[in-house]
């Protein structure tokens, strides 16, 4: 399988690591991505490992991420309305219409995080009307 085809963890991981909050989780995730840019091959492994001590609703954004990454590989559409493992109460999504960025909620009261590509603050799942959770 070539490079393109691969999973992309580290930019997923890359993009909650900094949102966790324990500050320990953040500098082992941190430590791992610096490993894992500099070409350490076993830092992939180590990140694998990391990801089972994510909170729940991180582990189901990137269960999500991964079945939705495989679908497109083999060439296949998701489905509208699809069953989602993390409620829309527990997801934050772009307020831009037919954006399809979106990150886990870590825990109640933190700060929304910033759309990666509108850099616009994010909003939960349930309060916008085009999205379906």
């Amino acid at each position: 399988m070539s490079e393109e085809n691969l999973f992309p963890l580290e930019e997923f991981v890359q993009r909650i690591a900094p949102r966790l909050p324990s500050k320990e989780q953040q500098a082992r995730l941190q430590d791992l991505l610096d490993r894992a840019a500099r070409g350490d091959p076993e830092a992939g492994f180590d990140l694998d490992d990391a990801v089972r001590d994510l909170p729940p609703a991180a582990q189901d954004w990137l269960k999500e991420k991964y079945r939705i990454h495989e679908q497109h590989q083999r060439g296949m559409e998701t489905l509208p309305g699809q069953i989602s493992l993390l409620h829309a109460s527990q997801r934050w999504v772009c307020p831009e219409e037919n954006c399809p960025e979106d990150e886990p909620v870590l825990q109640e009261g933190e700060e929304p995080p910033e759309c990666p590509r509108h850099r616009r603050k994010m909003i939960r799942a349930s309060q916008k009307k085009d999205h379906a959770g």
